[in-house]
């Protein structure tokens, strides 16, 4: 009889207490969204000084014991687009990881570290005439992707 009257209760509680869950996570996420948004703008943009340095940091040379033969390094390079185009993680790959670019390119960047918000590059491998070139774009996360900066690094040849 006991498990029956506490059957029962159980069974009555839960229906009074179902409906009030929702209504509790609804206002904890209302309340993380209005903290996103006020994070949002408060996060302070680069200013013009510091896109300006990041721009002066970036170096894209061939290394000093390669010889540039225009056929041999247009052959690399396109292949090197041509595998670019498999995505954004693919160019990270090549810029950061592949021994053959490392072997024949030294391709330096700021790291984008230090500013107190998180920024991120976006790379494109292009050609500019008959020159290979790297373009950029420097992207605010912390402000949902927002485009600070662009420009590009064309291959230095002696």
């Amino acid at each position: 009889m006991k498990i029956n009257k506490f059957k029962k209760v159980l069974f009555f509680s839960s229906l009074f207490l179902s409906p009030a869950i929702p209504l509790v996570s609804i206002s904890c996420s209302f309340g993380q969204q209005e903290d996103y948004k006020q994070k949002k703008y408060q996060v302070q943009l680069l200013s013009s000084n510091q896109i300006q340095f990041i721009k002066n940091q970036f170096k894209f040379t061939l290394k000093n014991n390669i010889d540039y033969n225009n056929d041999k390094i247009d052959d690399i390079w396109n292949k090197y687009i041509k595998r670019s185009k498999k995505g954004s993680n693919e160019i990270d790959l090549i810029l950061n990881w592949d021994s053959e670019f490392k072997r024949l390119f030294n391709f330096e960047y700021h790291k984008l570290n230090g500013f107190g918000s998180e920024h991120k590059y976006i790379f494109e491998l292009t050609k500019e005439g008959m020159t290979p070139t790297i373009k950029y774009k420097i992207i605010c996360v912390d402000r949902n992707n927002q485009l600070e900066g662009e420009g590009l690094v064309k291959l230095e040849i002696d």
